[in-house]
């Protein structure tokens, strides 16, 4: 991949973050759009929007927010994780295989996406452009 692949790709997944942030895009539309990338590009992805949710300084309230719309389980590592405080930001990086064990990489998605309506200081997460 090219560094403007990478670049295109980076602006693309803040796109639609902001979007689903600022409620142009519904969470089951970007939970549809993360499902129809590829296993590298959907770990990008949740990296991207981990790194969204720890510039955005979210709370654990925001944490419990996000946990809530994305209908993850609330026992649910990743959600376990989002939840702490402070919120731990690995969940990103747990392993494929783990992903079967709360539902799929598509709940995780919905579970980052969740937080980017409602986690953060300014009432959502401002993907960076580039």
């Amino acid at each position: 991949m090219s560094s403007d692949d990478g670049r295109t790709f980076r602006l693309e997944t803040a796109r639609v973050v902001n979007e689903i942030a600022q409620g142009l895009r519904t969470l089951d539309a970007g939970v549809g759009w993360f499902s129809d990338l590829a296993p590298t590009r959907q770990q990008e992805v949740l990296q991207e929007a981990a790194s969204y949710a720890m510039q955005a300084h979210i709370t654990t309230a925001d944490g419990r927010a996000g946990v809530a719309r994305s209908g993850v389980k609330p026992t649910a590592n990743p959600s376990v994780m989002i939840c702490m405080d402070p919120p731990r930001y690995g969940f990103a990086s747990l392993p494929a295989a783990g992903h079967v064990k709360y539902s799929s990489r598509r709940s995780l998605c919905a579970l980052v996406l969740g937080l980017s309506a409602t986690g953060g200081n300014s009432g959502g997460l401002s993907a960076r452009s580039g």
